[in-house]
């Protein structure tokens, strides 16, 4: 049976998600929701309340969250509150 990913990573490492996502698909997998950066600007823009229902949406129905660490990923925002709530969800 086929899980349902989370991926959480810094957007300046988005070409490191594009392979994971590519060699996907050239596997013959479908990629079913991949956020593009337009759905977070316009979140971004509402204010954290937003960006957390946004976060919240991506893990429904996910199994697994793969957290892709690259130098400034631990910087990030909301990387902490995806841990967390990936963890809530036991992901």
């Amino acid at each position: 049976m086929a899980r349902k990913v989370y991926f959480s990573f810094h957007y300046a490492d988005v070409w490191r998600v594009n392979q994971i996502r590519n060699s996907w698909l050239t596997q013959g997998g479908e990629a079913n929701t991949f956020y593009d950066g337009s759905l977070w600007e316009e979140s971004r823009m509402k204010g954290d309340a937003a960006i957390k229902r946004l976060i919240n949406l991506g893990l429904t129905g996910t199994g697994v969250t793969a957290v892709l660490i690259g130098q400034h990923t631990a910087k990030r925002k909301y990387v902490l509150y995806e841990i967390e709530m990936s963890l809530k969800r036991n992901n």
